[in-house]
């Protein structure tokens, strides 16, 4: 392995390849994935759902839906759209999962039971707790369940992308 992500390209050079999968020898648990570059995954009989939240960044732009204890955001994060399709800052909010809600559905959204399993608007997103929200309560793209229906959509529209 290089880390020389162009050496890397030449070694593929000749290889047909939409996507580069790079898995560490490693038990140290983590994982990175790069838009329409490349994923990196530890190696872990449990490491499944790493590898395929990784994917999800590295085929579909996917943003993280996970937020850090006491960040907030602060300055020009609140002021743009992010352009991950499943973060939001609302500034723009028309352009992504609006038109997946139920129109009844708060904006924000509560995290409660009642809207668990409904597309919202729900704070903490992108590693901030408040400022940047996210579609599901819960999504891959957060711990380890499975992708939301807008993280669902986005992919499936990257699979179109490369199939039709």
């Amino acid at each position: 392995m290089t880390p020389n992500l162009f050496n890397l390209h030449e070694i593929l050079i000749n290889v047909p390849y939409e996507q580069i999968v790079i898995m560490c020898n490693s038990e140290t648990y983590g994982g990175g994935g790069i838009f329409n570059f490349y994923l990196t995954s530890y190696v872990n009989p449990k490491n499944g759902f790493v590898l395929i939240h990784e994917f999800g960044h590295s085929f579909a732009g996917l943003g993280d839906e996970y937020s850090e204890n006491d960040n907030d955001v602060e300055g020009a994060t609140q002021k743009i759209e992010p352009w991950q399709k499943n973060v939001t800052s609302l500034k723009d909010f028309s352009k992504k999962w609006k038109d997946m809600m139920e129109p009844s559905t708060p904006i924000p959204t509560p995290i409660t039971k009642e809207f668990e399993n409904k597309v919202g608007v729900f704070e903490g997103a992108a590693y901030v707790n408040k400022g940047l929200y996210r579609p599901y309560q819960d999504c891959l793209m957060r711990s380890d369940k499975p992708f939301c229906p807008v993280c669902t959509k986005e992919i499936n529209k990257m699979l179109d992308f490369y199939t039709e």
